[in-house]
């Protein structure tokens, strides 16, 4: 459709295509398991794929425990409707959970004590909750700075369409909250969890993932007010409007920063910004921070034909950043072991690794 085109068209879009990310196969798999989901009449088969597609999407990021909830909510509410028992429920939840489960086990028997819960659990619960209310204040800024940069940024204007778009896209969020929709319950679930996470930095990437639906909702809030006003518009015609409408919206939005993008990528400044001007760091940074940007990359690259040239091929490096070594040097990589591992299994991770 109009807007699944609009979608790719967006700044944010554009520029996560040019990286290698792990929103890509989680937002696939979650955005199957909605449409899954979203009908009236679930089938087991039905759950049964949308318990074993959510959990995949929890194997490649950890927040998908916010899409466990919502299967949690939509299956209890099947259950309490006679269409479900409550052993079926039990078994597609643990479903989900699965994937997740054996590889924390996977990691814990191979000495990787870490995780990204640990960036918010503190020494007692008292300083946890402490450090998750002065996170909501700080990412609740960083959610309204980084919502503006996902299609553009700057003037009276372009603040009243965003205000326009989260109108609109809150009049559907709650009608569908209310009738219990996965979907409408896994983006509450989910914005809720990103603004307790530490990272406010990543807001553009944390939201990017539930941004689908954000603009499905806009389409859906603006037929709906066409609906409400009592027009004697036919329900085509409204979804035309509302479809056109938005679609209108976000362009005149995101149309100067997608043409910026574009125009990098396919005619950048120079020769020597060719390469560069393909890579997602190339355009979230101000053209003055470019330079030491592109120095950096650069020394990364260096170094990395450096492990390449310095190891044999079948040699693992120790890395903080094990993904770099995977991919530039073509090396296995393992991160250190971590400071609580055992001795026994910290010998062992070094002598592999």
């Amino acid at each position: 459709s109009l807007l699944c085109v609009v979608f790719l068209l967006l700044p944010v879009t554009l520029i996560s295509a040019l990286g290698i990310f792990s929103e890509h196969p989680y937002m696939l798999a979650i955005l199957i398991a909605a449409i899954i989901l979203s009908k009236e009449r679930l089938s087991p088969a039905d759950c049964l794929s949308a318990a074993v597609l959510i959990g995949i999407a929890t194997l490649i990021r950890t927040v998908g425990v916010a899409a466990i909830l919502a299967l949690v909510i939509v299956l209890i509410k099947q259950v309490l409707v006679g269409k479900m028992s409550w052993r079926s429920t039990a078994l597609y939840v643990l479903l989900a959970l699965a994937p997740g489960i054996l590889w924390s086990i996977v990691k814990i028997l191979n000495g990787y004590d870490q995780s990204y819960v640990n960036a918010v659990v503190d020494s007692s619960y008292a300083q946890t909750l402490a450090g998750i209310f002065d996170q909501l204040s700080t990412n609740s800024r960083a959610l309204r700075h980084h919502f503006t940069s996902l299609f553009n940024s700057g003037g009276t204007a372009v603040t009243l369409a965003h205000v326009i778009f989260c109108m609109f896209a809150i009049v559907a969020w709650l009608k569908r909250i209310k009738v219990g929709a996965f979907d409408a319950i896994y983006v509450l679930s989910y914005l809720a969890i990103i603004l307790m996470w530490p990272y406010p930095n990543h807001m553009a990437r944390f939201i990017f993932v539930v941004l689908p639906f954000l603009m499905f909702y806009a389409y859906d809030g603006a037929r709906l007010t066409l609906r409400g006003l009592g027009t004697e518009i036919s329900s085509a015609n409204q979804r035309r409007i509302a479809i056109t409408g938005i679609c209108i919206l976000i362009t005149s939005l995101a149309g100067p920063k997608t043409k910026a993008i574009i125009g990098d990528v396919v005619s950048p400044s120079s020769t020597d910004n060719a390469m560069l001007a393909r890579t997602p760091n190339w355009h979230t940074l101000r053209k003055s921070n470019r330079e030491s940007k592109i120095t950096t990359l650069e020394k990364i690259l260096d170094s990395m034909g450096k492990v390449q040239q310095l190891t044999p091929r079948q040699a693992c490096v120790s890395s903080g950043e094990p993904h770099y070594i995977h991919y530039f040097a073509r090396r296995r990589s393992l991160k250190p072991p971590g400071k609580n591992t055992s001795k026994e299994i910290f010998n062992k991770r070094l002598a592999d690794c």
